[in-house]
């Protein structure tokens, strides 16, 4: 504990920044789609804002199949072990590997619903992934009580759902825009939607758990918010299978 927080705590830091650090040098060596080189200047170069609001609708739907994702995400993939060790009293140790347990099920999940969205298609995949995160969110919540082993189950459970939309929105977002505006449409949106409702996620919950006594709207909340995602899956083109170089 005493060198931890004396030094060890950097570790993590370090780490990162030297990923980050190849990622930056791997980006810079990538060569650039045949679409994107077929692209004027000029439609390269166009200011940003107008862009988004030419495809306001688009960017609209991104923010809409984002919500639900980052909120349910946020509750099972980042705080469910700091909040077993808290407040259900789980060993923190035991916490740590209950959640290793879950994201290392999060991964293997991901490329298996990506090949799955490709035979079946993306919308199905987006279904599964929102609906059922959001039939199985109260069940694994009253499962969770006091042991690691129901913190790694309901993790592993919620977290392979979480994977269906996890593994294919980078596609499902950049098939929405044309080539000009894909990064920013898909950028843009993205980020308000993950600022205003992941962000505000942590200060929502503990102000409905604390203050009003009533954590289990926070629950309802999200499951909501996972709703809207259903609605707006109606609203998206199914790609599978088709050309969108342009």
């Amino acid at each position: 504990t005493e060198v931890m927080n004396a030094w060890g705590w950097r570790i993590p830091f370090l780490l990162g920044a030297a990923m980050g650090l190849y990622a930056l040098i791997m980006r810079s060596r990538l060569h650039e789609t045949d679409a994107f080189e077929g692209e004027t200047a000029g439609e390269k170069r166009a200011p940003i804002w107008p862009q988004i609001v030419r495809h306001r609708k688009q960017a609209g739907q991104v923010i809409g199949l984002t919500v639900g994702l980052t909120v349910i995400y946020y509750i099972w993939g980042v705080v469910a072990p700091s909040y077993a060790t808290t407040a259900l009293k789980i060993d923190r140790g035991e916490a740590l590997w209950a959640g290793v347990i879950g994201n290392i099920v999060f991964i293997a999940a991901l490329p298996v619903w990506g090949k799955l969205s490709d035979r079946i298609g993306r919308k199905k995949v987006l279904w599964a992934g929102a609906i059922g995160s959001a039939v199985m969110h109260f069940p694994m919540t009253w499962l969770l009580k006091d042991s690691a082993w129901q913190l790694a189950v309901t993790m592993s459970v919620m977290l392979i759902f979480i994977a269906a939309s996890a593994a294919i929105v980078p596609a499902v977002y950049a098939e929405l825009f044309p080539t000009s505006i894909r990064t920013v449409g898909v950028g843009v949106p993205y980020s308000i939607c993950v600022a205003v409702f992941g962000g505000t996620a942590p200060y929502l919950q503990q102000w409905l758990g604390t203050t009003l006594q009533m954590p289990q709207l926070f629950n309802v909340y999200a499951v909501v918010l996972l709703a809207v995602s259903v609605a707006f899956i109606f609203t998206i083109p199914e790609t599978k299978g088709k050309d969108l170089a342009h």
